[in-house]
């Protein structure tokens, strides 16, 4: 403290007389001032408080007032983020020892570590520093550590996209370096064909909150269904796994579905092929890689199903990896000379493929039976001169499905035509199934004595079959008038007697 003063006063002498009756003793103090320093050496705050309380002490209590300045600054907290920087000069009272200044604190709501303010004292009156001069205030963070996520939970990337490109998020910004690890796993998706395997460590810097990885995407040439991998997250640094920590990625296949049919020109098959049966066959245009079905029918065009062949139906199904499917259609023999026949085959109802130009396909039944042969019923035809006609028989040796046409001629041999018969020449017609025909001859008569008489018959060259043994054959025209005898007469007297004369 300062010099302290008391009075000193004479009175009263005895045997004397007051000279300096009065004086003034003055006591110096032997005391050092006393010293002004921090309460401690750190202080701790919790960031939601608003305020921090700082607390400056003298070592003892000073008769004067003491002063002495205060000011923050920064060490890891940021003024005007963290915290409201202050300065100023607290007083002492006389007798006081302790006074005290607020650093005002922002909640910022960012997840960052404890962050440290600097506090130091300075120029003090009436004390000196003491120790601690200088302190530290520790903000202690109050924010949950941020979450780790995908931005979705499910992604999708065409396959001749090339690389997908995956996307972590934190949901909110933090001061600390975070850190998190990635990798790919196989779901139906094959790492090496479907795409290539992918790991390695994101990390944020402090207020980042988003980071991408990439995923290359392998193209192949294979139909397939929507193939996924799995997308994880994991040992995060700073902050915790949030919802969604694993994801999917789709890979949407870029090749159409590939196109089923059957051959385009039309499948031919013998009649009596071996073993009775017709072989199909049905392709894929591209390995697919799932299962394809589709339908088949037969019906009939030219054909009659249950006489040239077994009507079929079916599914056929393709498994991954297969481009081509066959089915048989049992073909029935007959001994019938025909056209070749046509059996239409129709596909429909494909499953994971489509139908191409060629859904429908024409099947050709090629016949293995020979033209049947046509000739006259028989040799020789005989027929009486007042017969009026006489039907003349063609036949064919087996029957035919086809239309068979014959035509015929009628040549004088010994019969004269006008005069003996009724020249005539046409076609005979074998509708399918028929084997007989007929055509008739017109005979003339007269009242001439003459002998049987002959016309020529002839078949010409036949439509859908050959001609036989018998394709001349002989109509006999036999006579039906009586010889005669003419007589005459002669006249003798008394006699008579008949001479012929002719015939």
């Amino acid at each position: 403290e300062p010099g302290e003063t008391l009075n000193l006063q004479l009175a009263t002498p005895t045997n004397a007389i007051l000279g300096t009756a009065n004086a003034t003793l003055t006591v110096i103090d032997d005391d050092s001032g006393p010293l002004v320093n921090f309460s401690n050496a750190g202080y701790t705050v919790n960031e939601a408080h608003g305020a921090a309380t700082i607390t400056v002490t003298l070592s003892a209590p000073s008769a004067n007032s003491v002063t002495v300045g205060y000011t923050t600054s920064n060490g890891s907290a940021t003024s005007g983020s963290d915290y409201t920087s202050t300065s100023g000069t607290l007083t002492f009272a006389p007798g006081v020892t302790s006074q005290i200044f607020t650093v005002a604190l922002n909640d910022d709501g960012l997840g960052e570590n404890d962050e440290t303010v600097a506090l130091s004292l300075s120029a003090p009156s009436g004390a000196t520093l003491g120790a601690p001069a200088n302190a530290t205030l520790t903000i202690v963070d109050n924010d949950i550590n941020p979450m780790l996520l995908f931005s979705n939970a499910t992604y999708n990337v065409n396959e001749n996209g090339n690389a997908a490109t995956i996307t972590v998020n934190l949901d909110k910004a933090s001061t600390n370096v975070i850190k998190v690890d990635y990798a790919t796993s196989n779901g139906a998706a094959t790492a090496g064909s479907d795409y290539t395997a992918t790991n390695g460590t994101l990390t944020f810097s402090p207020g980042i909150t988003s980071q991408t990885f990439v995923v290359p995407i392998i193209d192949d040439n294979a139909d397939e269904s929507l193939e996924a991998l799995n997308l994880a997250l994991s040992n995060a640094t700073n902050a915790t796994l949030g919802t969604p920590g694993n994801a999917t990625l789709n890979i949407i296949d870029n090749e159409g579905e590939p196109i089923v049919e059957g051959q385009a020109a039309n499948l031919r098959v013998e009649e009596n092929v071996s073993g009775g049966l017709a072989t199909v066959t049905v392709t894929l245009s591209a390995v697919a890689t799932q299962t394809v079905r589709v339908d088949y029918a037969t019906s009939d065009i030219t054909t009659l199903a249950g006489q040239d062949y077994v009507a079929s139906s079916g599914t056929l199904t393709f498994n991954p990896g297969q481009i081509s499917q066959t089915f048989t259609v049992p073909i029935l023999d007959d001994s019938l000379d025909e056209a070749d026949e046509n059996i239409l085959i129709r596909f429909s109802a494909p499953v994971n493929a489509n139908l191409g130009a060629v859904r429908d396909v024409i099947l050709v039944i090629v016949d293995n039976d020979l033209p049947p042969t046509v000739e006259f019923s028989r040799a020789t035809y005989i027929a009486a001169e007042d017969a009026g006609t006489v039907l003349i028989t063609a036949t064919l040796s087996v029957p035919s499905a086809l239309t068979v046409k014959a035509p015929y001629l009628l040549h004088n041999n010994s019969a004269t035509a006008g005069s003996d018969y009724v020249a005539s020449n046409g076609s005979l017609t074998f509708a399918p199934g028929q084997t007989s025909q007929t055509f008739a001859v017109a005979i003339l008569t007269d009242v001439m004595q003459e002998g049987d008489e002959t016309i020529d018959l002839v078949l010409g060259a036949p439509s859908n079959a050959t001609l036989g043994a018998r394709q001349t054959a002989t109509l006999k025209i036999v006579d039906n008038d009586k010889e005669f005898v003419a007589t005459a007469k002669l006249y003798l007297p008394f006699i008579s007697y008949s001479l012929p004369i002719g015939r």
